[in-house]
């Protein structure tokens, strides 16, 4: 009961839109009998959160004044700083989730997916349109072209590291590489191998930065 009562709660702070709702929020927490120290200390943390992400001429119009509410924001603010915390509550992380399989699959199209050994893997072309619905851009940050020897003959091999970056501004890297000695690559031309390399350190990048973690489909081919 009282984690549905936590996110409850957490729904609330999350769209409080000033600060007298919020402080009005911290007052229920407070006095809230069926909440533990654990799950109140959680929700005050949220509420001070909520509280600096409000626009600057909110936060300003309505101080918060009552010395015990003071008290418990500046104690949250400090415990935010030493831990580190969800910047989501459980309701708003489960709806992002959702939204995005519901999004991946109304993107996806049967000629996106291909099957290895009975596995279903997700193309470029997938990762591309999750891209461009989600607003996420892709830049290259390196590359490597390496030619190597070892007693099996002389290989080509490229390198790349590609950031994906979203409109927030958090950005994740992925890197990959792509060698001729890899089956049915022995005889491709470099810029056929520097592309495969981009490819799949691009998908990586796209996947972990919306949380999907998928191996993509240029990846095992």
């Amino acid at each position: 009961m009282t984690r549905e009562l936590e996110a409850q709660y957490a729904a609330l702070i999350a769209t409080a839109p000033d600060d007298p709702t919020i402080r009005e929020l911290v007052r229920q927490i407070r006095e809230d009998k069926r909440l533990d120290n654990a799950e109140r200390n959680r929700l005050w943390s949220q509420t001070s959160r909520r509280h600096e992400d409000l626009p600057l001429e909110i936060r300003t119009s309505h101080p918060v004044t009552n010395p015990e509410d003071q008290a418990i924001v500046r104690e949250a603010a400090a415990e935010i700083q030493q831990l580190v915390v969800p910047i989501a509550s459980p309701a708003q992380a489960r709806a992002a989730w959702d939204a995005y399989v519901a999004m991946a699959q109304a993107l996806e199209d049967p000629a996106d997916v291909v099957e290895i050994e009975g596995k279903r893997f997700r193309r470029k072309s997938f990762w591309r349109k999750v891209a461009l619905a989600y607003g996420i851009s892709v830049e290259l940050v390196n590359q490597l072209r390496a030619v190597e020897g070892d007693p099996a003959g002389v290989r080509t091999a490229f390198y790349v590291q590609v950031r994906a970056s979203s409109k927030t501004g958090r950005h994740v890297d992925g890197v990959a590489s792509c060698s001729s000695r890899e089956p049915g690559r022995t005889s491709a031309l470099e810029h056929v191998l520097y592309a495969t390399a981009y490819t799949r350190a691009a998908n990586r990048a796209i996947a972990d930065l919306v949380a999907a973690g998928e191996v993509s489909a240029e990846e095992v081919e």
